[in-house]
């Protein structure tokens, strides 16, 4: 089980003696074990010294995007300490890299094809409640580091006023805007499903729900996907639409201030880790 390159990027920020020597463990093979509870959001890892022959037993709690609590058995256990990033590196590295380079063929993965096959559906379901919408490309950040791609831009708003509980909101601003991007969700686990009782019922689902509204959990890689959109394309409001073949649930979403502090930690990983793995190849 990988984790999010959020959590090592957080914990290195502004400290690059810090980042350099989690890499060189990582590269050594000085991780010895990672262990991933992912319903507690804990870690456990064993990492060998340097220099010595001498292995440190790693721990790490994880919340909200950050490392809340660590510890480590070496000297520098009650600080910022590379045993401890070596094992939030580790635990993404491999995997991250591997998609971004393209070593992994889905196409023939039962999940994506569901979504590919039905996304035009699920748009078409969207122009019926009177929207329309254009197809777009590739949207390229300034930096030429990171791009994005929406599922289309929106140019007239649908009317969901006579159809009850498919427009939701994700913030009390989402009502006083109007979707100028769209993103398209088939969740093959909820295939044959209500969308409420895929939100009651699946493990893991995407969606959960609060003050009356279906809401995109904020931890779900799909809320870090469209706020990148939005920031990407400088738009201020996403529809987010979710299909399955008997439900369909629009979830307004907004420009999340708090969420910009990301788009340089994407453009440092590009330049200084991804570009470097490249040019090995």
């Amino acid at each position: 089980m990988a984790i999010s390159l959020r959590y090592w990027a957080s914990y290195t920020e502004g400290r690059v003696k810090l980042q350099r020597r989690s890499e060189n463990s990582v590269s050594s093979d000085h991780v010895l074990k990672f262990v991933f509870d992912e319903e507690n959001q804990y870690i456990t890892g064993v990492v060998q010294a340097s220099m010595r022959n001498v292995a440190y037993k790693v721990t790490i709690e994880l919340d909200d995007d950050t490392v809340k609590r660590s510890t480590c058995e070496c000297v520098m256990r009650d600080y910022y300490c590379h045993h401890v990033a070596a094992v939030l590196l580790f635990g993404m590295s491999k995997s991250l890299l591997k998609r971004l380079l393209s070593a992994y063929n889905l196409e023939r993965c039962p999940v994506i094809s569901w979504g590919i096959t039905n996304e035009r559906a699920a748009i078409d379901s969207y122009i019926l409640l009177g929207a329309s919408v254009e197809e777009t490309g590739v949207w390229l950040h300034e930096s030429g580091a990171i791009g994005a791609s929406p599922d289309g831009i929106v140019t007239h708003q649908p009317h969901c006023s006579g159809h009850t509980g498919i427009l939701h909101f994700q913030t009390e601003a989402a009502k006083y805007l109007e979707a100028e991007l769209i993103e398209v969700k088939c969740p093959y686990s909820a295939k044959d499903m209500k969308i409420k009782d895929a939100v009651e019922t699946v493990p893991g689902f995407f969606l959960e729900t609060a003050d009356g509204y279906l809401h995109l959990k904020e931890d779900s890689d799909y809320y870090h996907q469209i706020q990148g959109q939005l920031y990407i394309t400088k738009k201020k409001c996403c529809d987010l639409i979710v299909w399955t073949p008997t439900d369909l649930a629009i979830i307004r979403m907004v420009k999340d201030i708090n969420w910009s502090a990301n788009i340089q930690k994407l453009i440092d990983f590009y330049f200084e880790k991804f570009i470097p793995q490249v040019n090995k190849k």
